[in-house]
Order: C-alpha cells, then sequence, then structure tokens
C-alpha cells in the first residue's frame, strides 16, 4: 500500500514538473519570437530576399522604418525636421523619414507611410580612402565638383547609392555615403498632382 502510494506520488510530481517545464518553454519561446526584428519595415514594398545594393546594415530606403533603425542605433542624438542624427563609434548616420503618404519630407514625397527611411546618409569617424570601397567604375563614375574644386561624388541612380569625397593631397577620403531610393522604386514617387495634405 504504501508502496503505491509512493508511486502515485512520484508520477504525479513528474507530470507537474514536465507541465510547469512545458509551460516555460513556451513562454520563452513566445518572448524570443517578440524579440527578433521585423525584416519587413513598414512600408509597402515586401522586403527582399537579398539585401539591395542600397542597403546599409540591414536598412533599406522605403522599406525600414523608425523602429528598425532604432534597433539598430539607439535613439538618436538630435534631430532636424524629419532627419534624425545617430552616432555610433565609427560614424554619424542621419536618416530622413517620410512624413506621410506624398508629403513633403525635405525636398522628397514618397507614397510610403510616415517613419519610413527614405535616406540614410554615413559619415565615417576615421580616415576612410576612396580605393577601400572597390567601386565599378563603369556603375560609379567619378563626378567632380565644381566647387569646392577638391570634393567630388561617385554616384549610381540605379542602386540608389552615393560617395561623395574630398582630396586632401594625394589621398581622396570618403566624406559621405548616401542610400536613397532605387530607379526601381520610381512608381512610389508622388508627383505635386498626387502630393496629399498640402
Amino acid at each position: 500500500m504504501n508502496y503505491r502510494l509512493i508511486t502515485f506520488g512520484i508520477v504525479v510530481l513528474l507530470l507537474t514538473q514536465s507541465s510547469n517545464l512545458s509551460a516555460t518553454m513556451c513562454m520563452t519561446s513566445r518572448r524570443v519570437m517578440t524579440a527578433v526584428p521585423s525584416k519587413v519595415a513598414h512600408g509597402p514594398v515586401p522586403q527582399e530576399k537579398q539585401s539591395p545594393p542600397n542597403a546599409w546594415r540591414g536598412l533599406v530606403p522605403l522599406r525600414s522604418g523608425r523602429p528598425d533603425v532604432e534597433r539598430l542605433l539607439g535613439k538618436p542624438k538630435t534631430s532636424h525636421g524629419v532627419t534624425f542624427v545617430y552616432e555610433t563609434t565609427d560614424e554619424t548616420v542621419d536618416v530622413l523619414y517620410s512624413a506621410g503618404p506624398c508629403k513633403l519630407s525635405a525636398v522628397e514625397r514618397w507614397n510610403v507611410a510616415a517613419d519610413v527611411v527614405i535616406r540614410i546618409d554615413v559619415r565615417p569617424h576615421a580616415k576612410l580612402l576612396i580605393d577601400a570601397l572597390r567601386l565599378d567604375k563603369a556603375k560609379y563614375p567619378r563626378l567632380p565638383e565644381a566647387h569646392p574644386e577638391n570634393w567630388a561624388r561617385y554616384m549610381n541612380t540605379e542602386d540608389g547609392v552615393m560617395v561623395e569625397t574630398i582630396m586632401y593631397g594625394k589621398d581622396e577620403e570618403v566624406y559621405t555615403i548616401t542610400y536613397w531610393p532605387r530607379a526601381d522604386d520610381k512608381g512610389l514617387r508622388c508627383s505635386t498632382d498626387k502630393a496629399v495634405g498640402l
């Protein structure tokens, strides 16, 4: 009799612990799933399987939103209008967000929701020479600026990437790398006829 009671008690104890373990695993699984950052980024265009050429650390103009940026970079250091400035140990990053569908955001209008990334400007803190980027000269022609004379641009409008440089003697240093919508995104650009809320 005592043997049966002890056996029954052990079985009940094991079942209770198993149930608690299962509930704990389920809660942990739920927490992990909610902690994973969303790959689709609050814009009307679905995220592509491979990162497009205008992606910077997984952030893509017209696809990523403010939550994606702040998961990566934290809170902005400062802002002016709909442009927010973020600081990392290696660079200063300016992010221009949409003010809303076809609303004027700086000098641009895009048919995307508010707080969707329109443009990302990255300025490295350390000296970075243009040669280190290994740009394809056919895709990124060098365009000297008229003023100041020591400035130049390497621009690819198809890919939505521009690199601005400054010549210091023989060294051509990267000043800013800009990521903006690609030519394929032109369907989301608003004409002044389509503009709303003005």
